[in-house]
């Protein structure tokens, strides 16, 4: 179903309606500079609320910086020796992050999955935010198919992994899916699956 001006004008007055005016709006989330930032980001939004998530970016930067490094720029090397340092991703979610919520039907911590997934990315020769955008262009399905090889890791943890790199070919998200939905009272187009 393609979209009507009809069916824009009614996007538009939710939009202002819902959200305010745009300067208010905060800035999209992105690390573009640091593997390590993009993924545990990805990894801890999974099912959680926006302040845990902040919490763990907080936790991270603060101890990386106790460390002498810019985690602004951490590689996925940097969070993989990162979470070694301390004992492993166990002690990593008790010590570091202060959080040991678990990935979904896994019984597994979060950390035990952002330490295999960046692994497997770097296994692949991904390594920094640049490397995952220039994978993506080139070979999108093999290093998704790594990443999700993680147990507990899924399709949504890799739209937010890309996502926060800044790669714009990312599906659009189930909750703005149903806010356009609402907005113009039938259903949006779905896209394809990859």
């Amino acid at each position: 179903m393609a979209m009507t001006t009809e069916d824009a004008d009614k996007l538009e007055v939710e939009v202002r309606e819902k959200l305010g005016d745009t300067e208010s709006w905060p800035h999209p989330v992105g690390f573009p500079d640091s593997l390590a930032l993009c993924a545990l980001n990805s990894v801890y939004s999974l099912r959680g609320t926006s302040a845990a998530g902040r919490n763990v970016m907080r936790r991270y930067r603060a101890h990386r910086q106790e460390q002498g490094a810019n985690p602004d720029y951490d590689d996925g090397s940097d969070l993989l020796e990162a979470i070694d340092h301390v004992g492993g991703p166990e002690r990593f979610a008790s010590e570091v992050l202060r959080n040991r919520t678990k990935l979904s039907s896994t019984g597994r911590y979060k950390a035990e999955g952002l330490y295999e997934g960046v692994h497997a990315l770097v296994q692949c020769g991904v390594n920094t935010a640049e490397d995952l955008r220039k994978a993506t262009h080139e070979g999108r399905e093999t290093l998704s198919r790594e990443w999700l090889k993680t147990r507990g890791l899924g399709p949504a943890s890799w739209d937010y992994l890309v996502m926060n790199a800044e790669i714009e070919d990312i599906k659009v998200d189930t909750m703005i899916r149903r806010f356009f939905e609402r907005a113009i009272g039938n259903p949006s187009p779905r896209p394809e699956s990859r």
